[in-house]
């Protein structure tokens, strides 16, 4: 069980009744069974106000020494003594107000609702004629440290719930993937469509609006559904970026070379995006890439709208070019995520010609 620890909230002009007090509770503390503390426990170099802060807040009672001092000061009011009627709003500490000096404290509306000590809210060491005695201020704060000794504790904080140990099926805007497939629900249908789709076409286009799902559907849904198929399927999924020639020359070297050193990926990314731009030579690296005898290679180009958004005209002309030039030559399928409202600008000769003759099939990849 843990010790009690007393707060004591003062004015620095009543510090002679808080070493007073702190003496009175000092029997109990030197038997363990309280803590006090104050702003004197501090030592140079704290945090002052987070070491307060912190104190109230592991505090289970909340002592405040009540005189014309405390009741006017900034601090107490402003920076104590809300936090220290929170917690007992919460019943995480006690609240025990101790009158030391005459003053108005009626007037305060907050403390009002409080039983003050001692008894009858006269100040310590008051007697009955009027008069303050040492006799009667020893009276006063041993029944005081008797009762804070004796005050029973706040109610136990329920327990805290048990850590969540399993995975978030929620990822926001965060695409699903592969390894994530398990959490990946509500797109069965469509994405047994998709994977019938790209079986029987070389250049498939999946068009929906911003945050549908496109890539998820694509990484989570029809990625596992190629791994269980009899054609062995090798994936290559990227964003065109400002260079769709490097941004697919890296992948291709991210699968030849996964181990390759920074430095080397860096140097034969940029050679190979410039190999790409030869149709021969593009071909070879699809044939390099698949598996023998007769892989196949899905290419992905995700978030296709960055060809018109951030990458330069005549990069783009030449890229689009280069997917429909080798797309009935070589062992490759071209899958584009595109978002619906950049249909208007997909509007390539190129994709026109194609477009024409399979619109129905590109209405029917829609993400809906």
């Amino acid at each position: 069980m843990s010790i009690p620890k007393v707060f004591i909230s003062y004015s620095h002009l009543d510090e002679p009744w808080k070493d007073r007090l702190v003496k009175h509770l000092g029997i109990a503390e030197k038997q363990g069974m309280l803590q006090t503390w104050s702003d004197r426990n501090l030592l140079g170099g704290d945090d002052w106000l987070a070491e307060i802060i912190n104190a109230i807040e592991r505090g289970g009672v909340a002592v405040l020494l009540v005189s014309h001092n405390s009741l006017t000061s900034d601090f107490i009011l402003n920076g104590e003594v809300p936090r220290m009627l929170a917690r007992h709003n919460l019943q995480a500490a006690r609240f025990y107000p101790i009158v030391v000096e005459y003053c108005d404290w009626e007037a305060v509306e907050w403390l009002k609702r409080f039983n003050l000590s001692p008894r009858d809210a006269r100040p310590v060491g008051i007697n009955k004629k009027g008069e303050r005695t040492e006799e009667q201020i020893n009276l006063d704060l041993t029944e005081i440290a008797k009762e804070i000794r004796l005050a029973p504790p706040p109610p136990a904080a329920s327990p805290a719930p048990e850590p969540l140990t399993g995975e978030c099926p929620y990822l926001g805007l965060d695409a699903f993937t592969e390894d994530i497939e398990h959490l990946f629900f509500g797109r069965d249908d469509f994405a047994d469509a998709l994977f019938a789709k790209v079986k029987r076409q070389n250049f498939v286009a999946l068009v929906g609006p911003s945050g549908c799902g496109k890539s998820s559907v694509v990484q989570a849904g029809l990625f596992p559904r190629l791994r269980r198929d009899t054609q062995v399927w090798t994936t290559n999924f990227f964003q065109p970026q400002e260079n769709p020639f490097l941004s697919l020359a890296a992948e291709f070297i991210k699968h030849w070379q996964p181990q390759a050193s920074s430095s080397a990926f860096i140097n034969q990314a940029a050679m190979l995006a410039t190999e790409l731009k030869d149709a021969q030579r593009f071909i070879e690296a699809i044939h390099r890439t698949v598996a023998p005898p007769d892989g196949r290679l899905l290419l992905i180009v995700d978030q296709f709208e960055e060809m018109f958004t951030i990458c330069e005209e005549s990069a783009c002309r030449a890229f689009l070019d280069m997917l429909l030039a080798v797309k009935d030559i070589a062992p490759v399928t071209i899958l584009l995520t595109l978002r619906a409202d950049f249909m208007g600008r997909a509007q390539t000769p190129g994709l026109c010609a194609w477009r024409a003759k399979r619109a129905r099939r590109i209405r029917a990849c829609g993400y809906r």
